[in-house]
């Protein structure tokens, strides 16, 4: 007797938004707080602090190709439809 898998409820789509929008939303406070900290403190940026504002200006372009990929209908097929135009 074979079980049947349930089917997920409701898109996906919605769950990658919201998990993008926490995350980076989480970064955005992180990073501004740890800057206000050095600035309260008197203390120098180092380069711990500017590899910091790096990254989170790269998670900020990767977060936009991600929801661009997804508005944009790419996310499952990308490849498929990369490879077709081949």
């Amino acid at each position: 007797m074979a079980t049947e898998v349930p089917k997920p409820h409701g898109s996906r789509q919605t769950n990658a938004y919201v998990c993008l929008s926490i995350t980076f939303a989480a970064a955005t406070i992180t990073i501004s707080l740890r800057l206000i900290a050095r600035r309260l403190t008197k203390v120098s940026l180092w380069l711990d602090d500017y590899l910091a504002v790096l990254a989170y200006l790269f998670a900020g372009v990767w977060t936009g190709l991600v929801v661009c990929c997804m508005t944009m209908h790419y996310s499952s097929t990308i490849s498929t439809q990369i490879l077709t135009r081949l």
